[in-house]
């Protein structure tokens, strides 16, 4: 039987890789669309304590975490291309390059952004960006060094990794991040994020 989803969602949020992952894999899905102020009523604070984005609703249950998403939906409909099996010889790079996207990267990605950007002006913490910013600049050289080897993160072709990265840098755009970045990393970046389905999820 087919597998359907409904997807809770708010455009530039950390949703947009879940609906990535699932415009690239074709699968069914209801998409259900809020502003920030949404997230705070009582009805959906009731599917998602937290008031954040994603959240998924799948066969009666929920999930909320978007890696862990990810990794959900690559094992329920697995085999997928966008998943690296454990006897593949990138597997354990694919896993570090799956995780890096959002524990490493992002943490820092998104303080710079809401410090620079997203808070009102009083309530920026300069301090707090500029620790950022030197956070960032070597995980890019690292990622840069990296890219100079291979065509996409964890190996030559497009996984859930890239995904996961991909959003991230993303962000990192809009930030201007990646103005400075080495170049193996914006070419990479273009290439992701010129993808049909990244697209239409950021669209969304």
């Amino acid at each position: 039987r087919r597998m359907t989803y409904i997807l809770h969602h708010m455009t530039n949020s950390r949703s947009t890789r879940v609906l990535w992952l699932m415009e690239e894999m074709g699968l069914d899905y209801e998409l259900r669309v809020y502003k920030r102020a949404d997230l705070k009523t009582p009805e959906y604070m009731a599917l998602s304590p937290l008031g954040s984005v994603p959240a998924l609703e799948y066969d009666g249950g929920v999930m909320l975490e978007s890696g862990a998403i990810v990794q959900f939906l690559l094992a329920r409909h697995a085999p997928s291309p966008l998943d690296v099996g454990k006897d593949q010889p990138n597997f354990a790079d694919y896993l570090q390059w799956l995780h890096f996207g959002e524990a490493s990267l992002a943490t820092w990605v998104t303080n710079y952004l809401r410090n620079t950007r997203v808070k009102p002006e009083p309530e920026r913490n300069i301090a707090a960006a500029e620790e950022s910013l030197a956070r960032i600049k070597p995980m890019f050289e690292f990622m840069g060094s990296v890219l100079n080897t291979r065509k996409h993160i964890a190996g030559e072709t497009f996984t859930a990794a890239d995904i996961m990265v991909g959003y991230t840098l993303y962000l990192a755009r809009i930030a201007k991040l990646l103005d400075d970045a080495p170049p193996s990393l914006r070419d990479y970046y273009e290439r992701v994020s010129s993808r049909p389905a990244f697209g239409r999820a950021k669209s969304s």
